[in-house]
């Protein structure tokens, strides 16, 4: 299960534009808007808050209606001087679930009162032989990496090990942010099963259409070749 760490409400919001911020992984972000580089700048490193994905990621000043209410507490690892004006360019890691209750400030910066959100049926027989599941399909279709073997070392964890696979195997938004809603441990990796199936059918149809295509070139210059040396002889 992920780490319980809820910090003191109201609790600092920070609305992301597009990105999925889940527990047990990690995001580098471009903070460029005035309450979101105020947010950052009141925190430290080792502090922390709370990040919501927006529904729609062209609305510049997010309310309520504007972000999903279900996000990530993130804990600040590093803080950085953008390019160009008063951008921050940040690192944050996932630490838990939460859910908005209420925004209470929204100047400098987003706060909320809001509470901690539990993940359920994580301890379950049916979790446990899902996860295993889950890492054997992994095994099979991820490189090999640090990565992936500090996650496998979770799996008699699923709850955090369905966080973690969540967070490194490239989900696009729209699934991670599936991921992150879906608090029944076992439905969740059955998402993800589903997920990475998919991205293995698609890896193998392009990897089919590559070689055909190859096939069909190889082909071509052959023929090609054959006709120039026809060519030559009746000349």
């Amino acid at each position: 299960m992920a780490q319980n760490v809820f910090p003191d409400v109201p609790l600092p919001l920070l609305p992301l534009r597009s990105g999925v911020l889940l527990p047990e992984g990690s995001l580098t972000l471009t903070v460029g808007r005035e309450r979101s580089v105020a947010l950052i700048q009141a925190r430290e490193r080792g502090q922390h808050f709370g990040v919501v994905t927006q529904r729609d990621p062209r609305t510049e000043d997010p309310v309520p209606a504007d972000f999903h209410a279900l996000g990530t507490i993130a804990k600040l690892t590093q803080v950085l001087r953008g390019n160009g004006g008063d951008a921050l360019r940040v690192t944050v890691e996932g630490v838990s679930r939460f859910a908005v209750d209420r925004v209470t400030t929204y100047e400098p910066f987003l706060r909320a009162e809001a509470h901690p959100v539990q993940s359920e049926r994580g301890d379950t027989p049916e979790a446990k032989v899902l996860a295993e599941e889950l890492a054997s399909l992994v095994r099979e279709v991820t490189s090999r990496s640090t990565q992936l073997d500090e996650a496998l070392r979770m799996v008699d964890k699923p709850d955090a090990f369905a966080d973690r696979i969540a967070s490194i195997i490239g989900l696009e938004p729209a699934k991670a942010l599936d991921a992150l809603v879906t608090l029944d441990v076992p439905e969740r990796i059955k998402k993800l099963l589903g997920f990475i199936a998919e991205q293995k059918e698609m890896s193998e149809l392009r990897q089919k259409i590559g070689d055909d295509v190859r096939r069909e070139i190889g082909k071509n210059q052959r023929e090609y070749v054959l006709r120039q040396q026809l060519k030559a002889i009746k000349e």
